[in-house]
């Protein structure tokens, strides 16, 4: 899913203009379907409470287990494939979406049946075997979903407007219906309902391409080839998965109920923020592949990148620990109060991945993938160990530090990896005044937190945002200029 963009605009069929412009629909729809969910969870937490909302988000971590091979990476790639073929033929194109349908389709029930047994041998009550299945039936309605095709035509607004969609309908759903006396498995049918109505309104969107195509058979080379082709995608996306998604299975199996119902109030607004920073680093990836072979220009890119990056998510992370509690409280009420502190700790993830994001897309820009791979094989490897063996100690915090020991990895290796094998760079100049800025306010806001919170929260924000003013308000508008930028033919 993450290299779409730069593999369709490194060569050259994107402007930077039509980069932004991507990144601005991207963005927005993200904005309002990062909205939608929001109001429908934070109502299933006020009405199921910690422990029996925490059912939900462990059924919705194991179904990620189960929707990404049954997905194995072909939205991107056939995407990818759409942007290569669109002057090929429409009928062309229409062809190969159905071949991509039919080979989903298959992973599609093969995701099932295993879902089947693992339901069936799950140490889980029968009301939360039930939520499990009505949310597995959805997998049989995802290969449905276009989202994909209109990316490959650079048409992000379809793109986004379905994801608006699904988020809405289920949202839509939940208020409307949900009520505390009701079994939790409807909760699955909404899904289900909602990626139905998505999977319509993509259709509804492809009318305009509609043309005849013949009803010819399938040849299983064919399905082979994109299978092959679409792998490492899969594999990278569910790498990733093991480590946002491990410790919630891991509390679900091994920690109090309340623990991960509190962890998954934290972990929702995480990985909702962390959206933002996948969707940079897509932006991004054109850059990068331009800028690969003149390392002159790729130091100048990265150090630019950066310095926007590390302000901006070390900024975002600052917000989130002062408001931590305020915000779980206002959102989800008193009965999550508990959840303020996973939080706190786990929102400090996304400066991390926004820095390790650099070196992980780069290596990628540079053809050094099987590095990325290893790497993230390992911080799963650690984000699960780390998880199993605080969760009986530590509570929603175990899932907190697991993710946030994974991370570290990740960014460890990844720097080392692209300093041997593609270019080697400074780790800390670009660094070294945010992380000093972000200290010092932390620091101020611990020590003035037991006199006023409120107050102790706009001073840190203060002096965190007058020392990105003073130390770069001549560097930004340099490095942001450096994006879309040829590198020079001189460089490196």
């Amino acid at each position: 899913m993450s290299t779409l963009a730069g593999t369709r605009d490194s060569a050259g069929a994107a402007s930077p203009r039509a980069l932004a412009v991507n990144y601005f629909l991207l963005s927005g729809g993200e904005i309002l379907a990062k909205v939608a969910a929001f109001f429908a969870f934070t109502q299933l937490g006020r009405v199921l409470g910690a422990v029996r909302y925490g059912s939900v988000e462990f059924a919705i971590a194991l179904l990620v287990f189960f929707s990404l091979p049954g997905a194995f990476g072909l939205e991107a790639y056939g995407a990818r494939e759409i942007a290569r073929r669109r002057d090929g033929g429409l009928q062309g194109q229409l062809a190969f979406v159905r071949e991509i349908m039919i080979l989903r389709f298959g992973l599609a029930l093969a995701s099932l049946a295993v879902l089947a047994g693992a339901i069936w041998m799950l140490p889980r009550s029968v009301e939360d075997k039930q939520l499990i299945a009505a949310y597995g039936a959805s997998l049989l309605l995802l290969p449905c979903l276009t989202h994909w095709f209109f990316q490959g035509h650079d048409n992000m607004a379809w793109s986004s407007l379905l994801s608006i969609v699904r988020n809405s309908a289920f949202a839509v759903l939940v208020l409307a219906l949900f009520r505390a006396t009701q079994p939790l498995y409807h909760v699955g049918v909404y899904e289900c309902g909602a990626v139905a109505v998505t999977a319509l309104a993509g259709f509804w969107g492809l009318r305009r391409f509609r043309t005849d195509v013949p009803p010819v058979r399938v040849p299983l080379s064919h399905l082979r080839a994109h299978l092959a082709a679409a792998a490492p995608i899969g594999l990278s996306n569910l790498l990733w998965a093991c480590m946002w998604y491990l410790p919630t299975l891991v509390l679900g199996l091994w920690a109090e109920p309340r623990a991960l119902g509190e962890f998954g109030v934290a972990h929702r607004i995480t990985i909702s923020l962390h959206t933002f920073v996948w969707l940079y680093f897509v932006n991004l990836l054109p850059s990068l592949s331009r800028a690969v072979r003149h390392p002159a220009a790729l130091r100048d890119l990265l150090s630019g990148s950066l310095t926007i990056s590390s302000w901006g998510a070390l900024l975002v992370a600052l917000v989130g620990i002062i408001a931590a509690g305020p915000l779980v409280g206002v959102a989800y009420g008193a009965a999550f109060h508990g959840a303020a502190q996973p939080l706190a700790a786990l929102i400090a993830i996304l400066p991390i991945v926004t820095i390790s994001g650099h070196y992980s897309y780069l290596l990628v820009a540079a053809g050094q993938q099987k590095w990325l791979m290893r790497w993230s094989l390992l911080a799963a490897a650690v984000t699960f160990a780390t998880a199993r063996v605080l969760a009986p100690r530590a509570g929603s915090l175990a899932g907190a530090c697991a993710i946030l020991a994974g991370g570290l990895v990740q960014l460890i290796f990844t720097c080392q990896s692209v300093r041997a094998h593609v270019v080697d760079l400074n780790f800390w100049q670009p660094l070294a005044r945010p992380l000093a800025a972000f200290a010092v306010a932390l620091g101020l806001y611990q020590g003035l937190a037991l006199v006023s919170p409120a107050g102790a929260g706009m001073a840190s924000l203060a002096i965190f945002l007058l020392a990105l003013w003073i130390f770069e308000r001549h560097r930004l508008p340099q490095a942001m200029a450096l994006f879309g930028r040829p590198p020079r033919e001189n460089s490196g």
